[in-house]
């Protein structure tokens, strides 16, 4: 029996004093988690952002590239082995895929702002998994890093009161 084929199975309940009847046939078709996500990648917007890019999971459940991914998992570290210490400020956010727009090159795009991603000058590492109805796949096959560079913002009029005159 493979992931994506027709069965048809009964079910009974047992525990120690009782044991019911068998159900009546039911066909059904066995469905198990989708495949890791192939790539993703992260591309910086302006200098406030960061777009992660990816492809949905080749096989999302049924064997046969059908079947629905409900949320992708996204998860955001300071560390490449999103380990769980402090330092490695490791976070995960599950978002329903009907909240995951399709950019214009058919990749799946997702926006982590300078909220998500507070340290500037910091590179972050990025992987993505999938869910479907039987539960969450393994990561993306590849981990995505970038430097988030936040620059500088000069305010107009400047306070002339910040500036120190060098005379000769």
């Amino acid at each position: 029996v493979r992931k994506g084929d027709t069965i048809t199975f009964t079910a009974r309940a047992r525990n120690w004093a009782f044991e019911s009847q068998r159900t009546a046939p039911v066909l059904g078709r066995l469905l198990a988690l989708p495949s890791p996500n192939v790539t993703v990648r992260a591309e910086e917007q302006y200098n406030s952002a960061i777009n992660l890019l990816w492809r949905p999971p080749a096989d999302r459940g049924w064997g046969d590239g059908t079947g629905d991914v409900t949320a992708y998992r996204i998860e955001v570290s300071l560390c490449r082995h999103f380990n769980a210490s402090t330092a490695c400020r490791t976070t995960a956010t599950n978002v329903p895929s009907s909240e995951v727009p399709v950019g214009t090159s058919g990749e799946l795009v997702f926006n982590l702002s300078r909220v998500e991603l507070p340290l500037a000058a910091a590179l972050y590492y990025y992987r993505v998994a999938s869910w479907n109805a039987l539960g969450l796949a393994p990561g993306t096959s590849n981990v995505a890093s970038s430097y988030f560079m936040v620059l500088p913002v000069v305010e107009f009029p400047l306070d002339p009161s910040l500036f120190v005159a060098m005379l000769p």
